[in-house]
């Protein structure tokens, strides 16, 4: 017996008696069809309630494909063409990562990377003190986060499992808009205060450092790459720099609309803010030597800034409904929100190498990749008030509910 070809096709069956062999005609004609394959599968992440629209690209398909993710049939599928599936992933009991395996009369799919897909899902926690309202959050050096509350004197805690607890702040360094983990091998907290920085030891201490009075004190905060916290003061035109020791050193932004608003670290060794009022976002040198660079879309209010895992700068359009990327030379690309007036507020760089942002008005949790590609994930708690968000030391992403009063976690 001959062996089959090496590719797909149609060949000839020729019976032999050794002397004789039957001739070739239409009749004899046996087809031989292709391993389909999995070559990329977009979004390759969904929740584990199931519904995601996943478009599947490989070779092979043919009609009666069918399709399973971790061995669970999908709910739909649909072959738009041999190299096309759209298909709908089903619901799965737990969070994490299976194999996508589509099968045809030519056998199962060899499985790769590249048809993984991750099932996400989401817990939330309810703060204990009523109507703190949480805002900022950020991951702590002690594998903890950490989160202001706006209405409170407070700062808070929560586990990666769940267990928050809340300690207090004086009326200066409390109602914190800004939060970060400290820089380098400093195992502090930073809050932006009122009318003080707070300076938060692991074990919920807090010490107050004096900064310039201004009509409303400090806005948002972040250690810089030369070892220092930056933070943003926007009514006063204002960005200054405090060491871990406690010195400020106050600069002024000409033009900044008396609306600066959150702050990063930046990759070429600058610090990164947005100019809400003044449409732009800017940077700032260690020296003090700021540049700013207006955004594309008019009126967009650049909100939330970070530093993306592909050496640019990413960040939130809240009126333009868009995500800013920049390269360190400040060149804008944009990408449009799939939801219409989603309100995109803060923004973080993810465990995974994509971006990943709160939706106030949307209340949803989206994820960008460097290329610019959007999927959205909707909180369960309806119009719950997203403001922060931050990659966790558990890589799940965590982020504040400010009008549910909860901490929330997008597992992975």
């Amino acid at each position: 017996m001959s062996p089959p070809p090496a590719a797909a096709g149609t060949v000839d069956v020729v019976v032999s008696d050794g002397d004789d062999t039957s001739a070739l005609s239409t009749a004899d004609q046996f087809t031989y069809i292709a391993t389909p394959t999995v070559t990329d599968i977009r979004p390759n992440l969904g929740v584990i309630a199931g519904g995601t629209t996943v478009i599947i690209t490989g070779t092979g398909f043919t009609p009666g494909t069918t399709v399973k993710f971790g061995g669970v049939a999908a709910s739909t599928v649909s072959v738009a063409n041999a190299n096309t599936l759209i298909v709908t992933s089903p619901a799965r009991g737990s969070n994490g990562s299976v194999d996508v395996v589509v099968s045809t009369a030519g056998g199962k799919s060899a499985i790769s990377t590249a048809d993984q897909f991750d099932y996400l899902s989401f817990s939330e926690y309810s703060v204990p003190t009523a109507g703190s309202t949480p805002y900022g959050i950020t991951s702590g050096a002690d594998g903890n986060l950490w989160f202001t509350e706006l209405l409170q004197a407070n700062v808070g805690r929560i586990t990666p499992t769940g267990v928050i607890q809340e300690f207090p702040t004086s009326a200066s360094s409390g109602h914190a808009f800004g939060i970060t983990r400290g820089p380098g091998t400093d195992p502090n907290i930073w809050l932006a205060g009122t009318n003080a920085i707070g300076r938060v030891a692991p074990s919920g201490t807090v010490t107050d450092i004096a900064i310039p009075s201004s009509s409303n004190g400090a806005n948002s905060i972040a250690a810089g790459p030369d070892g220092n916290l930056w933070f943003t003061d926007f009514r006063a035109n204002r960005i200054s720099r405090v060491t871990p020791q406690g010195t400020v050193t106050p600069f002024l932004v000409l033009g900044g609309g008396n609306d600066l608003q959150e702050v990063t670290g930046g990759p070429d060794g600058c610090v990164w803010f947005t100019e809400r009022s003044s449409n732009k976002i800017a940077r700032i040198t260690p020296a003090g030597v700021v540049q700013d660079f207006p955004v594309p879309t008019a009126s967009s209010g650049p909100q939330g800034i970070t530093s993306g895992p592909d050496g640019n700068l990413w960040f939130t359009e809240s009126a333009g409904n868009k995500i800013g990327r920049s390269t360190p030379n400040g060149v804008i690309t944009e990408f449009s929100v799939p939801t219409a007036n989603s309100a995109p507020m803060g923004i973080t760089s993810g465990a995974d190498g994509n971006l990943w942002f709160v939706e106030q008005r949307g209340n949803k949790i989206g994820r960008i990749t460097p290329t610019g590609s959007v999927v959205e994930f909707s909180v369960p708690t309806a119009a719950s008030g997203l403001a922060g968000i931050t990659s966790g030391p558990d890589g799940n992403l965590w982020f504040t509910e400010q009008t549910s009063n909860k901490i929330g976690v997008l597992k992975r």
